[in-house]
């Protein structure tokens, strides 16, 4: 189910009066696309908070507008910390779309008895669907993982109706024993390459020369 939030329709426009807007506890919004005209609302900045947190991309919009609409890009104060604006594009149910979903690690892997490490390389994949079997995020299992093996995008297991757009050869998580301190100066003093000194008697001859 998506989430739902709260909007009213935005007259206030102009950076001065859009900051004292969210100083109201509301955060500005537009609602774009399908050939319609924008709206321009206000959110409550909790409700928007919620959804950030979440990392929802579908929103079903209640109020003013009535209408299912893709969080399409979240903006940021300079500090990274607070939502300044929300972008939302409208969508249909039905209609197919392409989005970068995180992938969460569920289980413990088997190779971590073994002394072995998990390491994720990937933490979005690339997946095309319609909008009501997308899921917000994906799970991929690493119980079986053993130490010296990885798991790939092609083992997530995705929902009925959604397909994989990344390489499915793409590396998503990796069980080693890990390296330790010793064996890193071992191998570094292995490719340290050979110096070539002086030949015996190369030093007197210079000196002849001279």
């Amino acid at each position: 189910m998506a989430d739902i939030l709260n909007v009213i329709v935005r007259t206030i426009q102009g950076k001065r009066r859009v900051k004292r807007l969210r100083l109201t506890g509301k955060i500005p919004a537009i609602l774009y696309g399908h050939g319609e005209a924008n709206i321009m609302l206000s959110v409550d900045t909790r409700d928007v908070n919620a959804v950030v947190r979440r990392g929802t991309h579908f929103v079903e919009l209640k109020g003013a507008v009535t209408e299912h609409a893709l969080v399409s890009e979240v903006q940021w104060d300079q500090i990274g910390t607070e939502v300044v604006h929300l972008d939302l594009t409208r969508v249909d149910l039905t209609e197919t779309v392409d989005l970068d979903l995180p992938v969460d690690l569920r289980g413990q892997a088997v190779g971590i008895t073994g002394g072995g490490v998990i390491s994720q390389y990937t933490h979005n994949v690339r997946v095309r669907g319609a909008v009501n079997v997308m899921p917000d995020r994906l799970e991929l299992r690493v119980n079986n993982l053993e130490v010296g093996h990885s798991l790939k995008a092609c083992d997530i297991l995705l929902p009925v109706g959604v397909s994989l757009l990344s390489s499915p050869e793409e590396v998503i998580v990796e069980c080693a024993i890990p390296i330790t301190t010793e064996e890193v100066a071992s191998t570094d003093l292995a490719a340290e390459p050979e110096v070539i000194g002086r030949k015996e008697g190369e030093e007197g001859e210079q000196e002849e020369k001279s």
